[in-house]
């Protein structure tokens, strides 16, 4: 009995010493945006000292890479915009959970980019029976639902000199609304954005077609501090084999149902057996 108490004593230690590997997992802070982005993730409630419990395809992914790879773990924190920025620079943070490197700018000097995990594309959309206008030129003296707050890219200058006409809405529902109504002639949305937020709704996403070419498209991918490589060699390692496995494939069918490839998007190849938005 007493060697008995011995050795419980000294795996006690050992275990305090040595915890199991998950205990000891390096911990990289990832920073989601409070205004939310789906289909990729949602703007739940939370708060820096707390983890992020929300959804869409990007917490699926990251559940799914902590799963295979518990040598990682991953603290996400739902901080609006400026906080954000204000913890990568002060280093509290190691990075965004999603970002593009069309939107960077300065940082990606101190930190690297995952492979891309989503290709999507901005775009304007006009009702199915409707003429499409693919550019500035296009949409001169035309009015254009787009969202308060949000930047168009090369839209950007023709909106803010009153060329394209604009109506403001505060949600994405709202736009989908107004050109149903044909209440404008066109709005600008984010391809992914449209056809989760549409299907929803219970709404027909092919009631609207994309006008090609896109705005502009983009990868999105984790963005993280470039001292960060063996997360990095590990992330770039599940992404790549998420493709290869079909997981991203089925994450992706999970909250969009048939979404085709952004190659394909433009060619009128969009299936949605949804109703039409009331």
């Amino acid at each position: 009995m007493k060697y008995k108490a011995k050795y419980s004593i000294v795996f006690v230690c050992m275990f305090l010493l040595f915890p199991p590997s998950r205990a000891t997992a390096e911990e990289v802070v990832l920073l989601f945006n409070d205004s939310g982005y789906m289909p990729f993730f949602s703007g739940d409630p939370g708060s820096e000292y707390l983890q992020y419990n929300g959804h869409g395809m990007l917490v699926d992914f990251l559940d799914a890479f902590e799963a295979k790879y518990p040598q990682h773990s991953i603290r996400r924190i739902l901080v609006p915009r400026e906080r954000a920025n204000r913890m990568i620079t002060e280093g509290t943070a190691e990075g965004y959970a999603l970002n593009s490197p069309l939107f960077a700018g300065s940082l990606s000097d101190q930190f690297t980019f995952s492979i891309p995990i989503w290709h999507t594309a901005d775009a304007v959309y006009v009702n199915r029976d409707q003429p499409c206008y693919s550019n500035g030129e296009q949409l001169s003296g035309k009015l254009l639902g787009r969202i308060r707050g949000y930047g168009y890219g090369p839209l950007d200058d023709d909106l803010k000199s009153g060329r394209i006409r604009s109506m403001v809405v505060d949600k994405h529902e709202q736009l989908y609304r107004v050109l149903l109504a044909n209440r404008v002639d066109a709005i600008v949305d984010n391809i992914h954005v449209l056809t989760y937020k549409t299907r929803k709704e219970g709404a027909n996403s092919t009631a609207f077609r994309a006008c090609s070419p896109a705005l502009y498209e983009f990868d999105l991918s984790v963005f993280v501090r470039s001292e960060k490589k063996a997360f990095i060699r590990d992330l770039n390692t599940f992404i790549r084999m998420s493709m290869e496995n079909g997981l991203l494939r089925n994450i992706e069918r999970q909250w969009l149902g048939d979404f085709p490839p952004v190659s394909t998007y433009f060619d009128g190849t969009r299936k949605d057996e949804d109703a039409n938005i009331q």
